[in-house]
């Protein structure tokens, strides 16, 4: 809204105001708080206890090495991705763009069963090469990391794809033309113009990859102390009714998109 729209309907502003907020805490700002109020409803000790279990310190671990490997590969992948479609013109480029794009459409449990269609040793479609290898894919990190993969892979390159569509060109034909290496250009010139939207699509791509549950739990068989994640922790416990470990398993996650929040906050702040 405009300033004058304001001063001619400041009854409507305010109930504007008061309606989102209203809608912000009944979905995130409440349902936070009951899940830190009941994370510490037994007390400091039974939480502390919980997050020092060998299951919920395993399922950690295992969410931060997913999320170790997925997010620079992602990354790279995000870079290349958007840098072919922004700058390179082709037959294909529509259907690339798409295939990138597809995982948003796709439901995490239809991305689980794709990678047991693609990996299973008796069903998949690669069963062939995975027996020959004696590979372990499904029921093992492999398969929790290229789950992860495929639901994340979007991220970095939609964020990044806007920044050098909109990069002038002449900038990085000046350097070509000066000597630079296709390096130099993109770690002097371009990286420089988009780092921002790339520390953007990471963070979101973190707090996505950590998050993850339906494409992990379609592969994963949930073998407790082998491919937990802290998603799959969180599920087992809550059902199990183990409530303090549950709760003090989610203010993880929880504390982890509130970090995402404020790095996004703080990048975005305008720079003077």
């Amino acid at each position: 809204m405009s300033p004058s729209v304001h001063k001619r309907h400041p009854i409507v502003a305010v109930l504007l105001v008061l309606l989102t907020v209203a809608y912000l805490l009944a979905l995130v700002g409440f349902p936070i708080a009951a899940v830190v109020y009941n994370a510490f409803a037994e007390g400091w000790e039974a939480f502390r206890d919980a997050i020092l279990d060998d299951e919920t310190q395993h399922a950690l671990r295992l969410t931060l090495l997913v999320c170790a490997i997925v997010v620079p590969l992602n990354t790279i992948f995000g870079l290349a991705a958007a840098w072919v479609l922004a700058r390179q013109r082709f037959v294909c480029r529509g259907t690339l763009a798409a295939f990138v794009n597809l995982p948003l459409a796709l439901s995490p449990t239809i991305v689980g069963l794709l990678i047991v269609l693609a990996y299973s040793p008796t069903i998949g479609m690669l069963r062939e090469p995975v027996n020959a290898l004696h590979l372990k894919i499904l029921f093992a990190t492999p398969a929790l990391v290229l789950a992860t993969l495929l639901v994340t892979m979007p991220l970095v390159a939609l964020e990044v794809l806007p920044s050098l569509e909109h990069l002038d060109g002449s900038e990085e034909q000046a350097a070509m033309t000066l000597g630079a290496t296709a390096w130099q250009t993109f770690r002097k010139v371009i990286f420089p113009a988009i780092r921002w939207s790339v520390v953007y699509g990471v963070v979101l791509c973190l707090a996505k990859a950590a998050g993850e549950f339906g494409a992990v739990s379609g592969v994963s068989g949930k073998l407790i102390g082998e491919t937990n994640t802290l998603t799959l922790h969180i599920e087992r416990t809550y059902g199990e009714w183990e409530t303090t470990q549950a709760f003090a398993s989610s203010t993880l996650l929880t504390g982890l998109a509130l970090i995402t929040l404020l790095i996004n906050l703080v990048l975005s702040k305008p720079k003077h």
